[in-house]
């Protein structure tokens, strides 16, 4: 059995999403998004910056979801900071990362041994 997946070019700006013929679902994907940072209180609007300082930009980024047929299912728009214009001690002076236990490791490599 072959299945065929209609592929499509997603949207790279806001601007191109109005265009397409999927405009009110992705316009609809980014107020969803927007809603859930300001509900999780990701961020903070406020008036001005401090003397010096400089915003750090953002772009949106979008992804059709699809099921195992190729069947557009959802419109998906992410709101990502443009972490690269950061400068090491002025915009930030901490990073994190998920560091992975090696016990945890081996517990899910032996459940997938087990499961062959």
């Amino acid at each position: 059995m072959v299945n065929i997946i209609a592929v499509t070019r997603e949207p790279k700006t806001y601007q191109e999403t109005i265009q397409l013929p999927y405009s009110k679902q992705w316009e609809q994907a980014v107020k969803f998004e927007y809603a859930q940072l300001q509900k999780l209180g990701i961020f903070e609007v406020v008036n001005g910056l401090p003397n010096g300082r400089k915003a750090i930009g953002s772009c949106i980024v979008f992804h059709e979801k699809r099921d195992g047929h190729g069947n557009l299912v959802k419109f998906k728009a992410c709101i990502v900071a443009k972490g690269f214009s950061q400068i090491p001690g002025e915009n930030f002076t901490d990073t994190f990362s998920f560091v992975t236990k090696f016990s945890t490791l081996w517990i899910f490599l032996s459940y997938i041994a087990y499961l062959d």
